[in-house]
């Protein structure tokens, strides 16, 4: 079964690896997301936005700053639904993914450690 994930900036402005977009398990909001540093975008405008290496605008490093209760995939049909499309650079199957589902896991603990 493919598993998408999609990818809205090719580099992370720390850099580090691809943006993908999550969805926050409480308010069910899309966010931004790098797997490699941990770095999290609350509006995913803002990191498609980013200019290259040191444009953080936007961008938080604690993840009860943009998903307190964790974060999982986005499906196609939320990614639709939150008017986001239009920043999908491309698709990825989640196995091939760089930060792999490990990235979701560590989310999970992280939140639930400051909870």
């Amino acid at each position: 079964m493919h598993t998408p994930v999609f990818v809205i900036l090719e580099e992370c402005p720390l850099p580090c690896s691809e943006v993908v977009l999550l969805r926050r398990n409480d308010s069910r909001a899309l966010i931004a997301f790098c797997a490699i540093c941990g770095a999290g975008w609350p509006d995913p405008r803002d990191a498609h936005a980013c200019e290259g290496v040191g444009d953080l605008r936007g961008l938080e490093f604690s993840p009860e700053n943009y998903a307190p209760a964790g974060a999982s995939l986005p499906t196609i049909e939320q990614v639709r639904a939150a008017k986001l499309l239009d920043i999908v650079l491309r698709e990825i199957d989640a196995a091939a993914w760089n930060g792999s589902t490990d990235a979701l896991v560590w989310l999970a603990k992280q939140t639930r450690q400051r909870g």
